[in-house]
């Protein structure tokens, strides 16, 4: 493998996926939750009209069982989403470290690389002074 960073690229994709799902289910709970609100308040209005109203009266008993009913739909669909967030965190989490694992490869990759160069740039200078100095020294530039 000459090098990670296609591997580093799809590994920062994945996660960005992932982390765009978790907004997602994120705002379907807090639409979710905005939905129970909504119909408690909606209760609570149809509870008024109705011990203002004895016609409003006879139809509440059917409306507030629709109603607990719905509530209850709608509670456990939050309750499933939370999951959902749960486990898109947990692998957000894990994808997050097989990045990690990727970017800190690439970066001993570059450090050993760039200590090569360093290295043969060293030599060539050290080259480069040693033949100067020799011919500073050799008998033949004295004539």
């Amino acid at each position: 493998m000459k090098s990670l960073k296609s591997l580093i690229r799809l590994h920062r994709w994945q996660l960005d996926e992932k982390r765009r799902a978790l907004v997602e289910l994120e705002t379907l709970r807090e639409r979710l939750e905005g939905e129970i609100q909504r119909l408690d308040d909606e209760v609570a209005a149809e509870r008024q009209a109705a011990e203002e109203s004895p016609a409003e009266r006879l139809g509440f008993g059917a409306y507030i069982r629709n109603a607990l009913k719905r509530r209850d739909r709608l509670r456990q669909s939050v309750q499933q989403v939370e999951e959902q967030i749960a486990a898109v965190r947990q692998e957000i989490a894990e994808a997050f470290q097989d990045l990690k694992k990727f970017e800190l490869a690439q970066e001993e990759r570059d450090r050993r690389a760039a200590m090569r160069r360093r290295r043969v740039d060293a030599l060539a200078m050290d080259e480069v002074a040693l033949t100067g100095y020799q011919r500073k020294r050799s008998p033949s530039s004295e004539d």
